[in-house]
């Protein structure tokens, strides 16, 4: 497959198609043309159109009308509502990764992408009468923010296209039965078997199975990341977490009646301020506190921004999580946590196809949520495998402000009835959405008593909790593709059947009540029962059965407890929690019957009042 480039414009205009030439023309430019045929064209006419073909190859549109469209990729980049389906528009962009040619032509193609179009180019370097076009249509696919792979098939050929992130390889995933023949411009040659893979750099490719072969090109990525430090004072921002039990002079009520310090909220030091060690977010991507780093195209234009906020970072095995200030230029900046799929430097394409997956499961879910107990997905960028996820000024209950050195949960009877009433809400939500969210925990529940208010960058927060992390929730008719989670919260039913659903998530938050109910203490740090892998239950695993069977029999034990509430006020409490804790999910209580007999507890007195 040759070098391609977009065609120049036809000469012709609609004057010409409706008065034709008389046919004195037509045979004095058939000699003329007869002449050029057997006549080699002179040196400087090569040269000029050299020149042509060199200047479409690399400009193929105006800088105007490439800035136009990389304008509305701007508003993809950081507006969850922004339109995705803009077929109509993606002419605009010179800036395709791949190129596909059949020589059968884009009929034999079908290519699985949104950013997918056809599009009319000419080999570059083949020489032709002045006025007339050589065209060959070809396939063209855009890297969008939304989307982490393109999907080939072609007769034999099968495969799967990942972008690789802040790359610009492309790993190459053969799904096809067949060995898969992929030849480089430069002649070297690789045979990928099924369920392989291998990597793609930029260029010219062909690819062959049996009888049935494929045009190629890959091209550069089309965005950079630049890091810059300014000497503006950082946006003001809530104190850490050891912040939040130093003493300060201003004294606040707890959720249990006591009283703790509140401390006020801090500027950040200046950019001349440094931690110990920066935190490599993306790929040669070092952030300090209140560094910038600017998501930029080849035009060197800002698409959008992020400013680190804190120190704060949460790594949990491949992810990382850390607060950050969202700019796309257009509003005023936010608060947002940053969320990203972690590739580690020196993995294999195989990883960059699970972290690709990964994000784009919690992407397509967390998309499509719009709910008031659920923190909401404020952007994304797929070419990084980031999510940027509206912030909430509030603890998680796991977290050391809501529990003593017991590992017993600090808060009153009162906080939760409220927790219970907005993670109902939320779950119902769920259920209506066909979505299970498979990691109900304390970790992932925030709550806080007081309504925070707008400051700097940060959002108003209001009083109650907030369901996150949608990492492992899945769609309806993927629920027992799950076998993943926090083991304490994990249905019977997994064990016993592999299922998966919204039954599940309602046992999960009935474990989470044992714990704020101060039935038992946090399970991930009680130390009595210690983890199993959720995985190996698949398999019949004895060890994991038997661990989990342990647990099982605390929760139960714990369910029998219910029957008698410690007090009046627990009363209303403890026998939706034991409906919930039921071993049959045919038994278990619904969350839409548990949202309505919980929805006149979804607003409690004490959180009225307002942080200062």
């Amino acid at each position: 497959m040759g070098q391609f480039r977009v065609p120049e414009s036809s000469q012709d205009d609609d004057s010409h198609r409706s008065n034709p030439h008389t046919a004195e023309r037509v045979e004095a430019g058939q000699g003329e043309t007869t002449d050029e045929a057997t006549k080699p064209h002179t040196p400087e006419r090569i040269e000029a159109r050299q020149a042509a073909i060199t200047r479409q190859t690399t400009k193929p549109h105006t800088s105007e009308r490439v800035e136009a469209r990389q304008a509305e990729t701007t508003e993809e980049a950081t507006n969850p509502a922004a339109p995705e389906h803009r077929k109509s528009e993606w002419y605009w962009a010179p800036n395709f990764r791949f190129i596909f040619k059949h020589a059968e032509g884009n009929s034999a193609l079908r290519v699985k992408s949104l950013a997918a179009q056809e599009m009319p180019m000419e080999p570059a370097g083949v020489f032709r009468p002045h006025g007339e076009l050589l065209v060959v249509k070809c396939l063209g696919v855009l890297q969008i923010l939304s989307e982490v792979k393109c999907i080939l098939g072609v007769k034999s050929i099968q495969c799967h296209f990942y972008y690789a992130p802040n790359s610009g390889d492309i790993i190459l995933y053969n799904t096809s039965k067949h060995r898969l023949r992929v030849v480089s411009s430069s002649g070297s040659m690789e045979w990928v078997a099924p369920y392989r893979v291998t990597t793609l750099s930029p260029g010219l490719w062909k690819l062959s199975s049996l009888n049935d072969a494929v045009d190629l090109e890959t091209l550069p990525r089309n965005y950079f990341l630049k890091v810059e430090e300014t000497t503006s004072t950082a946006a003001r921002r809530p104190a850490d977490d050891a912040d939040l039990c130093a003493s300060t002079t201003k004294k606040a009520k707890t959720p249990a009646g006591g009283t703790v310090a509140r401390t006020a909220r801090a500027d950040a030091p200046s950019p001349e301020t440094r931690s110990e060690a920066p935190t490599t977010v993306w790929t040669g991507v070092d952030l300090h506190e209140n560094q910038l780093v600017k998501v930029s195209n080849t035009l060197d234009t800002t698409e959008y921004s992020i400013r680190r906020l804190t120190n704060w970072a949460r790594k949990v095995s491949n992810t990382e999580v850390f607060t950050a200030s969202l700019d796309d230029g257009k509003s005023n900046p936010e608060a947002v946590l940053v969320k990203i799929i972690r590739v580690r430097d020196g993995e294999d394409g195989k990883a960059i196809i699970w972290a690709a997956d990964a994000w784009w499961n919690e992407f397509d879910t967390h998309r499509r949520l719009h709910h008031p107990y659920i923190a909401g997905l404020r952007g994304w960028d797929a070419r990084m495998l980031s999510l940027y996820i509206e912030y909430k000024q509030s603890k998680d209950l796991g977290n050391s402000y809501w529990r003593d050195d017991n590992a017993m949960f600090r808060g009153s009877t009162t906080d939760v009835y409220c927790i219970l009433a907005h993670m109902s809400s939320a779950l119902k939500y769920l259920n209506e959405k066909g979505i299970a969210h498979n990691d109900i925990k304390p970790g992932n529940i925030l709550y806080t008593t007081n309504t925070w208010p707008a400051t700097g960058h940060y959002l108003s927060t209001p009083a109650g909790a907030i369901l996150i992390d949608f990492g492992l929730a899945t769609l309806a008719g993927r629920w027992h593709d799950c076998y993943n989670g926090t083991p304490w919260y994990v249905a019977p039913e997994v064990r016993n059947m592999g299922e998966r659903g919204p039954p599940a998530d309602v046992f999960a938050l009935g474990v989470v009540m044992l714990y704020v109910m101060k039935r038992i203490p946090l399970p991930e740090i009680w130390g009595k029962y210690p983890p199993w892998n959720i995985g190996k239950l698949r398999s019949k695993d004895v060890t994991s059965f038997r661990a989990m069977n342990r647990w099982q029999n605390e929760v139960r034990s714990q369910v029998e407890g219910l029957a008698v509430p410690r007090s009046q006020e627990e009363a209303g409490l403890c026998g939706l929690v034991r409906r919930m804790l039921a071993d049959d999910p045919e038994q278990r209580i619904s969350s839409s019957d548990l949202a309505e007999a919980t929805k006149e507890w979804a607003t409690i007195p004490h959180m009225s009042g307002e942080a200062s």
